[in-house]
């Protein structure tokens, strides 16, 4: 798979992030696949070489965002373990990142390098590559670092469609994007961002305001929203 260069918000993001020890000599990571019997799959390698131990965050606190590792010590076995793993449908994933806050199994990557989420016991893909995927979550992290706090709530197509008929909304673009999984818009004064999932089957998106004006602009009637981060 072509690799894909990140955008500059992407590498912003990951330069703010905690970093800690972890495997990353491949030699080292190979013998791990051998003892389970899984084969050598360069993308899932190549993964835990460039982001392994970074944890990121969008906002203040670790709370957003993930701790990038497919791999976790085993003090007692003083060695290092896959964090979870398992081949369905002939494929093989491997959890990749953990939530900050919580001990739910976080994305996964599969052998081709694609990342999903994991949920009801199922994978649900969200990007073709780990580049997709972080330029997607850096745009959350830059608009929380221009304003620390934001308004969000879910929305519709309908309710989106006209909110780009009545104000200029721009498309945002990364090299990454494959413009399968979901879209991010944002007004010109970047007071408003609405990222379109494209795999949802109710024609889901989000809404992110600066503030309860704006969002009473976007909708007709008083709406319920939550801060974020």
């Amino acid at each position: 798979m072509e690799r894909m260069e990140l955008s500059e918000a992407s590498y912003d993001m990951l330069r703010a992030g905690k970093k800690v020890k972890t495997i990353k000599d491949r030699d080292e990571m190979e013998k791990v696949f051998i003892e389970h019997g899984i084969p050598v799959f360069d993308e899932v390698i190549s993964f835990q070489e460039q982001f392994g131990g970074i944890w990121y965050k969008i906002g203040e606190k670790f709370y957003r965002g993930f701790r990038m590792d497919m791999f976790s010590f085993n003090e007692f076995k003083d060695k290092y373990e896959l964090l979870y793993f398992t081949k369905e449908g002939g494929k093989y994933f491997f959890q990749c990142m953990d939530y900050h806050y919580a001990g739910d199994i976080g994305p996964c990557i599969d052998e081709d390098g694609k990342v999903y989420y994991f949920g009801m016991g199922q994978f649900f893909i969200s990007a073709d590559t780990i580049e997709e995927f972080l330029d997607d979550e850096a745009i959350r992290f830059s608009f929380v670092n221009k304003y620390p706090s934001w308004l969000t709530r879910g929305s519709n197509l309908d309710e989106i469609n006209k909110f780009k008929k009545d104000n200029i909304f721009i498309k945002i673009k990364r090299d990454s994007f494959s413009d399968k999984y979901f879209e991010w818009w944002c007004n010109k004064e970047e007071t408003i961002f609405i990222r379109i999932d494209l795999k949802s089957k109710y024609n889901y998106a989000i809404v992110f305001c600066k503030n309860q004006e704006i969002l009473n602009e976007l909708y007709e009637s008083e709406v319920s929203a939550r801060i974020y981060p």
